[in-house]
């Protein structure tokens, strides 16, 4: 009789520790601007972070959320500010994360020119695919890809990543950039240089860059 109860025991506090780790429920939220934005910051910590243009005349976000993984978004004199913010206690979700298909932040950018935008995150890639324009450009990834495709940039783009890569293509001649790498256990196709009228910062550890000039 007691081995019979100490079974039924250890089946309701197994039970009860499935029901504590489950995974929350993520829901799909929209974003868009109410203003012109000509600045865009938005960090973030396991998220993957696309950058797209698209036939609209606002910038649009497309995300996920739940009630402890969540964002604190703000407009201000054409500034988009995105910041992910959390309420987890500690043994919450313990070994569990999103499902890769909710781990997403895409933002949708009018075919303009832009004055900055600057991107962080963690675990995941940042995607940056904007050819219309954008003065300066701030990308930082750690433990993920920044991957690049048709980007032209008008004064400088700084590029930072750690256990991960940069890759891609340049909208522009390389001619027309100063290049300074800082580069850790990985290699380049690229080398340094000078003589530009842009700047090019790249700092990648334990990582390749491999970048094609247009």
């Amino acid at each position: 009789m007691k081995k019979l109860f100490s079974l039924c025991w250890i089946f309701v506090v197994f039970a009860f520790s499935l029901t504590g780790c489950s995974s929350p429920s993520y829901f799909e939220k929209h974003f868009e601007a109410n203003e012109a934005v000509h600045e865009i910051v938005v960090s973030a910590i396991d998220r993957q972070i696309s950058f797209c243009s698209y036939d609209g005349e606002t910038v649009k976000i497309d995300y996920y959320e739940n009630d402890t993984e969540f964002y604190e978004i703000s407009e201000n004199n054409g500034i988009l500010k995105m910041t992910m913010k959390t309420d987890k206690q500690p043994g919450d979700y313990v070994g569990l994360s999103a499902p890769k298909e909710k781990r997403v932040i895409n933002v949708y950018l009018p075919k303009r020119s832009l004055l900055k935008i600057e991107a962080a995150t963690t675990n995941e890639d940042i995607i940056f695919d904007f050819e219309y324009g954008v003065e300066n450009c701030i990308l930082t990834d750690n433990n993920g890809d920044i991957l690049l495709e048709k980007v032209n940039v008008l004064k400088s783009l700084e590029l930072t990543t750690k256990n991960g890569g940069i890759s891609g293509e340049i909208a522009d001649g390389i001619e027309n950039y100063n290049i300074k790498i800082d580069l850790k256990k990985g290699h380049s196709n690229i080398s340094e240089r000078t003589g530009g009228f842009k700047n090019f910062g790249l700092s990648v550890n334990n990582g390749d860059i491999n970048l094609k000039f247009n």
